[in-house]
C-alpha cells in the first residue's frame, strides 16, 4: 500500500534537559505515536541510497530547491512489528516542504525492490509511480546502498481532529558504512551526537500551533537544518582522512 505525506518539517538540536521540559509541557491531547508503546519509544533503522558521485549528499549541501532521496526504513517495536512497519520511501524536498511517497511492505520485499529485483508482494493501485521512481534511481542514476543509520525515537502526535502535528525526538544516532545487506545485523560503532543531545523534529501541514511556538521560545530552541545522512557522510569522510 502506498502513502503520500506532504508537510513542513522543522529540526532543532536540543539537550536532554530541554527535551524533558518540552515533553512535560505538552497539552493533554498530545499522545504517543501508534508505532510506539506507552512510553512513546521505538527504534528506527534507515538504509540510505545514493549514486557513486553522492548526488543526494551534494544536492543537500548546495541547497538545491527540489531534491529527492531514496531509503528503506524499518520501525522496531512490538506495536510496529504487529503492523509490519517497513517502508520504501522517496523523500522529495520542494520549496521548503517535505513530500514523502512510500510503499508499505516487508523488509524482504523492500530490499528486493531497491535492489532492482522483482518482489512477490502485490502492486496496489497507485503504487506504479513509486515503483517507477525507485527503478529510475537504480537504473538511470545507479543508486546503491551507501549508509545505514540506527537511532532511538520518542514520537508524539496531536489527537485534535483538525491537526496532523507530529513531534519526534531522536537520540543515540549511530551509523555504519559497511554490512549494508541487512539493516539490523551490523554493528553501529559511530555516533553522530554528543552525550545528552537530541534532535527534535516538528512536522505539520499548516502552521505550527501557538502553544508550541511559545514553548520553543521559552526553551530557547533554535532551528537547525540537519540531515542525518549528510552528517554521517561528513563524519565518515573525516574519519577516513584522519586514518590516512
Amino acid at each position: 500500500m502506498s502513502y503520500r505525506l506532504d508537510r513542513y518539517e522543522f529540526k532543532f538540536l536540543i539537550s536532554r534537559t530541554q527535551r524533558d521540559s518540552i515533553i512535560g509541557r505538552f497539552p493533554e491531547h498530545i499522545a504517543p505515536d501508534s508505532n510506539s508503546g506507552p512510553d512513546a519509544n521505538y527504534r528506527i533503522y534507515t538504509l540510505y541510497y545514493d549514486s557513486p558521485e553522492r548526488d543526494c549528499y551534494w544536492e543537500k549541501l548546495r541547497g538545491l530547491g527540489s531534491r529527492r532521496k531514496l531509503r528503506v526504513r524499518l520501525y522496531e517495536s512490538a506495536q510496529a512489528a504487529a503492523s509490519g512497519a517497513c517502508f520504501v520511501e522517496i523523500k522529495h524536498k520542494h520549496d521548503g516542504r517535505g513530500v514523502k511517497r512510500r510503499l508499505h511492505t516487508t523488509l524482504t520485499s523492500a530490499m528486493k525492490i531497491t535492489g532492482g529485483l522483482p518482489s512477490s508482494a502485490p502492486i496496489w493501485p497507485g503504487e506504479e509511480r513509486i515503483f517507477s521512481e525507485v527503478q529510475q534511481f537504480i537504473t538511470e542514476r545507479n543508486f546503491r546502498p551507501i549508509c545505514c543509520l540506527r537511532y532511538d525515537r520518542k514520537a508524539f502526535v496531536d489527537l485534535a481532529p483538525d491537526s496532523d502535528l507530529r513531534i519526534t525526538f531522536d537520540e543515540d544516532i549511530r551509523y555504519r558504512m559497511d554490512d549494508l545487506e541487512s539493516l539490523q545485523k551490523g554493528t553501529f560503532e559511530n555516533c553522530l551526537l554528543n552525550e545528552g543531545e537530541s534532535v527534535m523534529e516538528i512536522k505539520v501541514t499548516g502552521a505550527v500551533p501557538v502553544w508550541l511556538i511559545r514553548i520553543l521560545s521559552q526553551e530557547k530552541c533554535t532551528p537547525a537544518g540537519r540531515s542525518k545522512y549528510c552528517d554521517a557522510i561528513a563524519a565518515s569522510d573525516a574519519s577516513e582522512q584522519e586514518a590516512a
